[in-house]
């Protein structure tokens, strides 16, 4: 059986192709983060780097481990002698003095420098003990000179066997203090970075997308730029998006997941015990639209209203409507039933004819759409909200409708 189980385990899934899905959607993550005149690449100049609009870089390598600590059940520190550490610090020194490019002179590495940011970035965890980071940030606060950092790192070197890091680190002692110094204000480390998902739809959310629609937006987002990276390194594009092309390629899924629609939610509500006591329904009973014993419709006519009433407060408290738009559909109907009643009150009318002229109102009432931010069409939801109206109420069928609104 231990032999069946090591053959099923060397035919699996690398694990090293978890770091391949952490660097891509650490460039998602830095893509959706974009400002107007930036741009994100993903592997060209680095694993990912971003170009500013003033003409600076920040370059990323990505590093990510499964190992974790036992004591913390955190992936594992970045430890002084990390050989992702020291192989990352190497490639920079290599960029930075790259013949290739034409820095192969000290004042072209200075330039390059003076516009270049470089990250180390990973789900690894901070360690006050690394003693790399900290004899770097000492430089970076004046209280270790570049000649004491020069030591340090000569003395970090001189505890390890492996021929690799002892490579690395020889590597950037290669550079004199000026440039060495430069170099080391310019690295930065990003660690803890576990949540690379949050992180993305956290910036998802930035972009004012309803809280229930992020995911969605994310998965679709995910998918199409997953897509069309294959179809660039498939046509020998680098893969490098500016702000402008991700606006016009991928905008119109942040305004579908504003411009859907609400969403009509369901709630069992209690009917209240005695119908007949509510203003709309004695408004109705008035006119003869249902008669007294017609309980069936008393409850059908609240179960519009209620629906309308709990959705409108759901949709309000989770910010997908504003009070500013419920005024401007309260407003457009009230003035699509005033300019009604007005049509039909125009001329005088007996007492007989008030009951006639007000069955007229509340069925035209009743064809009447409201739309409430590109909600579908739903009949139920219009005459609910009439309905409402007339409870509160703002709006009757009679001439003397006023009585009602007297009382409250």
């Amino acid at each position: 059986m231990e032999n069946l189980k090591s053959k099923a385990e060397s035919v699996a899934a690398d694990k090293s192709a978890i770091g391949f899905e952490y660097q891509y959607y650490f460039f998602l993550w830095k893509l959706l983060s974009l400002q107007s005149g930036q741009s994100v690449g993903l592997e060209c100049k680095d694993d990912v780097h971003t170009d500013l609009d003033n003409d600076v870089q920040i370059l990323f390598q990505i590093k990510h481990t499964v190992q974790y600590s036992d004591a913390t059940n955190k992936p594992k520190n970045l430890t002084t002698l990390d050989s992702d550490l020291w192989k990352t610090i190497s490639n920079w020194c290599e960029i930075v003095a790259d013949k290739a490019a034409g820095r192969d002179k000290i004042k072209e590495q200075i330039k390059f420098l003076d516009r270049t940011f470089f990250i180390l970035a990973s789900n690894k965890s901070y360690s006050a003990n690394n003693k790399l980071i900290k004899c770097f940030d000492e430089l970076k606060d004046n209280i270790k000179d570049i000649s004491t950092v020069r030591d340090e790192i000569k003395k970090i070197k001189e505890t390890t066997n492996s021929i690799n890091i002892i490579k690395y680190i020889s590597n950037l002692l290669t550079f004199n203090d000026m440039l060495l110094e430069k170099f080391i204000n310019k690295i930065s480390f990003q660690l803890d970075e576990s949540d690379i998902f949050k992180k993305c739809r956290d910036e998802i959310k930035s972009k004012m997308v309803p809280e229930h629609r992020i995911d969605d937006v994310f998965k679709k987002i995910d998918s199409s730029i997953r897509e069309d990276n294959f179809i660039r390194i498939k046509s020998g594009l680098k893969v490098e998006i500016s702000f402008d092309e991700f606006y016009r390629k991928y905008r119109r899924y942040f305004e579908l997941s504003r411009n859907e629609g609400l969403q009509v939610y369901s709630f069992d509500d209690y009917l209240p015990n005695n119908l007949h006591d509510q203003t709309f329904i004695r408004q109705l009973l008035e006119i003869n639209d249902i008669e007294n014993d017609d309980i069936e419709s008393m409850a059908s006519f609240t179960r519009y209203k209620l629906k309308i009433t709990r959705n409108i407060q759901t949709w309000i408290e989770d910010g997908e409507l504003i009070d500013k738009e419920l005024s401007s559909i309260e407003e457009n109907c009230l003035l699509k039933w005033s300019n009604l009643f007005r049509k039909k009150y125009r001329r005088g009318v007996t007492e007989e004819e008030h009951n006639d002229i007000g069955l007229d109102i509340i069925d035209s009432i009743r064809e009447f759409d409201v739309t409430f931010s590109n909600l579908p069409h739903d009949i139920t939801l219009s005459n609910g909200y009439y309905y409402y109206l007339s409870d509160v109420p703002k709006i009757g069928w009679r001439n003397d409708w006023l009585k009602y609104k007297n009382e409250k």
